[in-house]
Formats: structure tokens, sequence, C-alpha cells
């Protein structure tokens, strides 16, 4: 059994040994995404003291195979390392910071003063409601991305369908025309580019806003597991990664498997880089990300 197999098997188990867990509280799953379920239910408990204790319960289960999974992903960074430069100390400075204002930000919302992770889904409830998930018809999408278009490109784009497709079916969309400018100017970045149009405010209002900000609190788990796709011991490049920025007060091997096994994980965050260099705003992929997504704002409007 290869790496990548063995990894997969123990994310699996414990997917399995979180199910559970959310069953013998009392949750109803069905046949949910017990991650799905997760989260819903950190966005839908009053109760501060409750959203923390599920917060521990769902850590501590996936610290209860942290030594499988510290196997399975040496074994698969042994024979996939990351083509391309490493990710520096210094983006990991500019995550952690980022991350430390993004928990202040959920503490200003909530009022809670612990465990700023439990209370992040909350805090985007409380700042965006119960937003629903918008849909286009393809004239909407073909309207703006024909307008981005054609400040960025040139030409213009029409569409005629009359059908509605979801947020994720407009981004798809978007990349795809982005793909296509892409490779008649010979940028391989322009597809995450225009992908990255949907979320503007103009286009999806704050559901964009919304899942802007879901963006920003995954950024320290993608650059934390950047750092480790060259590491040949994770454990202990994560224990030195925690001894000099305290990582692990945000995220723990677990966390950190899913990204690891999907790989190219440092290429994927200089492409999103690139891409916010280059969207309204510019600056870092932390900046854009604080000012994009940022919870104060919901606040104020």
């Amino acid at each position: 059994m290869d790496g990548e197999t063995e990894l997969r098997g123990v994310l699996e188990l414990i997917a399995r040994d979180r199910r559970a867990m959310l069953e013998r509280i009392g949750a109803a799953l069905n046949a949910g995404n017990p991650e799905a379920v997760y989260r819903r239910m950190l966005g839908e408990l009053d109760s501060p003291a409750t959203r923390e204790r599920l917060a521990r319960a769902w850590a501590a289960v996936g610290q209860a195979h942290e030594d499988a999974v510290a196997r399975a992903v040496d074994r698969v960074l042994r024979v996939r390392r990351c083509e391309g430069g490493r990710t520096g100390y210094q983006m990991m400075e500019e995550a952690v910071a980022a991350q430390e204002k993004l928990d202040a930000e959920v503490r200003a919302v909530t009022g809670t003063a612990n465990l700023p992770a439990a209370h992040f889904r909350f805090a985007l409830r409380t700042v965006f409601g119960d937003l629903a998930a918008p849909s286009f018809t393809l004239d909407e999408c073909m309207a703006f991305i024909g307008r981005v278009a054609g400040e960025h490109l040139g030409p213009q784009l029409r569409g005629t369908g009359r059908g509605r497709v979801s947020f994720v079916e407009a981004r798809e969309l978007f990349r795809g025309v982005g793909e296509a400018a892409g490779r008649a100017r010979r940028e391989k970045h322009r597809a995450a580019l225009f992908a990255m149009w949907a979320y503007d405010y103009e286009f999806a209002g704050d559901y964009g806003r919304l899942k802007l900000a879901e963006r920003r609190a995954g950024l320290l788990e993608r650059v934390v597991a950047a750092v480790l796709e060259t590491s040949a011991d994770v454990r202990e490049k994560l224990a030195l990664l925690h001894g000099r920025f305290g990582v692990g007060d945000w995220c723990t091997l677990s966390d950190l498997a899913g990204h690891l096994l999907r790989g190219r994980v440092a290429e994927g965050l200089r492409e999103e880089a690139w891409c916010c260099e280059r969207l309204p705003g510019g600056g870092t992929i932390f900046s854009f990300h604080e000012a994009a997504g940022q919870l104060r704002q919901g606040l104020q409007s």
C-alpha cells in the first residue's frame, strides 16, 4: 500500500470517529459530511462554552490518530517532494500575524476570549446572518465576466443562456474564461485570477465576502502545510514551527493532512498571491483576504 492510500485510509478513519462523536451528542448527520455538520453546528450553537467543548472534542479525535497521520504523511512526502522554492519563514510570520488579526475580529464579534476557531462560524453567522448561496443566470455571469475581460483583455463576451448556475459553477465559468485568456497571453495563473473575480462584491454580494472570510481563516493552515511539504519528518518540523510561531494553537497535524495529501500547497499559495496582487486593493495574499473578508466591516455595515 502506497503512502497516499495509507493517508486516505487514516483520514477516513478520523472522519468515521468524528461522525461517531457527533452522533453520540445527538447531531443529525444523515448522509452528511461530518466536517460540514461540525462547521454548521459551530455557526448555530449560541453557547460559547458549548462551542469550545465541541471544538476540543473534534480536535481530540484527530490527535488520537496523530501517530498514524505522521507515518503516512512522511511516506507521501518522501515520494512526492514539492517542486519549486520553499515557503519561507517570512510568509509564516505574515500568516501568523494575519491569523491573530482574524482571531481579534472573532473575539470582537462574539465577545469570547478563548479558542477563536471554535467561534469563527458563529462570528460569520453574526455578521452575515443566514445567507443562502446565490444563483445567477448565465447572462449575469457572462455580463460580469465580459466586463472584467474587457477591462483586462479588451474583448467583450456575450451570453445567451436562460438557466441559473450556482456560485461554484459561476466561479468555474470564470475560471474557464481565464484559462482561455491565459493561453492567449501565456500567463499560467490567469484562470485562477478570473475565478477569484467571482467573489467580487458587485457580483456575489455578501456571500462573496463570506466565502473570502472562510478562505482567510484557512490561510495559516495552508502556509504551515506548504512548509511541511519539504520536510523529511513532519512531526519534528511541526514542533519547530510551534516553538517559533505557536502554530499549534491554530492547527494540528490531522488538520494539515488533507492539504498534504492533495499536494502542491506552496504552488497554490504562490498562484493565489500572484492573483491577489492584481485584484482591486492589491497587496499580499494576507492583506487582500484581510480586507476582502474582514469581519469588522460586516459589523459596521
